[in-house]
């Protein structure tokens, strides 16, 4: 008989550790981690899982061996909003095939074309901002994230129904972003899932009528659908329902995580103002203003720090899961084939291992030649998962978090209202609670100076 695997025993424990789970997850999991080991057993029925919390752990999963765990079945609360063959739900040839049709989307020289559009919409928020006022700086660019990904998927076809699609987007993500034992997945009357599946139908309604209306266009365009279209009737392109799929997903992904972490780089710039004077410093540099070129993105070194760092700190989702086939030893341990696993990249991001102070946000850690700079396990570091499965948007979404940044830190100086926001919220996306109050105290058309807080050496 094989050992049991660590994990709570007592009634007791096992209700007292799934109640904290639901209402904190993240401070609960690095509880886990002190209290049992980086292997735990936890849970029942539904949501009974392996936690695996080590960098070792995720090396395992996403390189080491990850012909040895499947997606569906771990990510099934997305698949009511993102469709049964979204990429992320996908596994074996079906996902080989959809990835290889989808990849060439997100070439770097594409994504590169996108970078106007991220400029654009960034400027024109900043632009609607007044000095002395107060916003909510977290959904102002939340909005500018969506016209961008938008624009970007759809090209400028459904400017007129960007309210609409985003009113009924947001019903159906906010249900998609609950804890999953808040979760009644019951199509009934007054339930969230009931207005969840309302929301995708109007969702769906759009965007298949914007793919008829697509291919009956000689000239279709020069963005991501019309590629995913074109792709169709090459021969073995997606169905109408596999774009439908890939396009909502993609908006899902780029839409709600990015904004989320576009919540908290704003509240690490203004918490520390010197943080801005060095990314104002990085532009005047590269001879940047209110627009940039890829070549002055890749030349901001503390900048792309910065994003990095903010993506630590605040990883766009707090865990993630997969089916195990077979068994297999971990942490001198051995986790069952059929088992559910998550592991969870707020945990290893938190390492102190990898990461020295590791509740402490210093981008200079991510820059070759800092003294302090860290040496972390390659897998304690994950945003954007890892393997041949990392997230396909990870370039778009790099890119779109360092230009918006670059943006504000040079335009404007902002101040956090109350001290800013300290917890997260959500599990698929980790958006700062009650938003990013900031007041507004300087916004130039240009670059102004480097503000005189910063002493030398600092």
């Amino acid at each position: 008989m094989k050992p049991r695997l660590p994990g709570p025993r007592s009634p007791r424990a096992v209700v007292g550790l799934a109640s904290r789970l639901n209402t904190d997850a993240r401070s609960t999991l690095l509880e886990m981690l002190n209290t049992y080991g980086p292997v735990a057993d936890f849970g029942r029925g539904k949501y009974h899982y392996i936690y695996l919390l080590s960098p070792e752990a995720n090396e395992h999963i996403l390189s080491t061996a990850p012909e040895n765990f499947t997606w569906r079945d771990a990510f099934w609360v997305l698949v009511p909003v993102n469709g049964e063959t979204a990429l992320v739900v996908s596994d074996g040839e079906d996902h080989k095939r959809r990835r290889r049709i989808v990849q060439p989307a997100f070439h770097m020289r594409r994504i590169a074309r996108y970078l106007d559009v991220m400029v654009d919409e960034t400027n024109l928020v900043i632009d609607r901002w007044a000095i002395g006022s107060a916003v909510d700086a977290h959904s102002e660019l939340r909005l500018a994230i969506r016209r961008i990904v938008l624009r970007c998927l759809f090209g400028d076809a459904l400017r007129d129904r960007d309210e609409q699609l985003s009113r009924h987007l947001e019903v159906a993500l906010a249900y998609v972003n609950r804890p999953p034992m808040q979760r009644l997945d019951w199509n009934v009357p007054g339930l969230p899932y009931r207005k969840a599946m309302k929301a995708r139908a109007a969702v769906d309604e759009i965007v298949f009528a914007e793919i008829k209306r697509r291919r009956a266009l000689d000239d279709r365009g020069d963005d991501i659908i019309s590629w995913l279209i074109e792709d169709q009737e090459a021969g073995d392109g997606l169905s109408d329902q596999e774009v439908r799929d890939q396009i909502i997903s993609l908006i899902a992904a780029g839409y709600d995580t990015t904004a989320s972490a576009m919540g908290w780089a704003v509240a690490e710039l203004a918490r520390e103002p010197e943080r801005a004077a060095k990314i104002r410093a990085e532009m005047l540099d590269v001879g940047a203003d209110r627009s940039l070129s890829i070549e002055q993105t890749s030349q901001l070194v503390y900048t792309n720090a910065f994003v990095k760092e903010v993506l630590r700190l605040h990883p766009p989702a707090i865990w993630s899961g997969r089916r195990v086939v077979n068994d297999f030893e971990i942490h001198d341990q051995t986790v069952p084939g059929g088992s559910m696993i998550l592991f969870s990249p707020y945990v290893t991001h938190h390492d102190p291992q990898s990461f020295p102070e590791p509740a402490r946000f210093r981008p200079e850690r991510w820059i070759d030649g800092d003294p302090e700079q860290d040496h972390p396990h390659p897998y304690s570091y994950i945003p954007f998962g890892g393997g041949n499965r990392r997230c396909i948007g990870f370039a778009f979404a790099t890119q779109e978090l360092v230009a918006m940044t670059a943006l504000l830190a040079t335009r404007t100086d902002l101040e956090l209202v109350n001290g800013g926001p300290q917890r997260h919220v959500g599990t698929m996306s980790s958006a700062p609670e009650n938003g990013t109050q900031v007041q507004i105290r300087r916004i130039d058309d240009e670059i102004a100076p480097p503000i005189a807080t910063v002493e030398s050496g600092a």
